[in-house]
This record gives structure tokens, sequence and C-alpha cells, in this order.
């Protein structure tokens, strides 16, 4: 499924919506060990990084093109600390820059 950029910012107009949005992404990196909130590793054996990159770069390509700077700032710290940067695919690549005011 494609939008395009005009129904996104009508999407983000709809508050019930986006704090879902935030809540669904909150929730897929806390499965991965990530607390996007407070920019720190979750300790425990249940939640951790599972390898699935397809996932990630799908979220960053959403975060970038929905504008969400902090979140995406704070899943490209999770990268970082997770030592996996050097391992995505070239298309996920191109969605770890910052995101332009």
């Amino acid at each position: 499924y494609r939008i395009g950029l005009q129904d996104i910012e009508n999407i983000k107009q709809n508050i019930e919506f986006m704090v879902n949005y935030r809540s669904g992404v909150i929730l897929v990196a806390k499965s991965w060990g990530w607390d996007l909130e407070n920019h720190v590793v979750i300790k425990n054996q249940k939640q951790h990084w599972t390898g699935y990159s397809v996932r990630l770069g799908k979220m960053l390509q959403s975060l970038t093109l929905f504008r969400q700077k902090d979140l995406h700032q704070s899943l490209v710290h999770f990268i970082d600390q997770a030592n996996i940067r050097s391992d995505l695919e070239g298309w996920i690549q191109q969605y770890l820059v910052p995101i332009p005011s």
C-alpha cells in the first residue's frame, strides 16, 4: 500500500491516528530491546534485536515520511548502540540521515 505526500499531510492532522502510530513504533522498538522515549537499552532476555532489518527499514522510512524526528533520531541511536548500521541494506541506509527541518 502506498500513499502520497498530501495523504500523509492529511493523516498527520488526525491526532488519534498519530498517537496510535507513535505508540506502535514505540512498542516495536521495545520488542527489539530499545526504549525510544528514554533512548536506552531494555535489558532482559525476551526483548532483543531479532535481525529483521526489513521491518526496521520500513519503520525508518515511515518515520521520515511522517517527519517524526524524535522517534527517528532515537531509532538511529538504537542502530548505532546495537552496532548494526553496517549490516543494513543500502535502501535502509538512506533513511539513517537526520530528517531535515
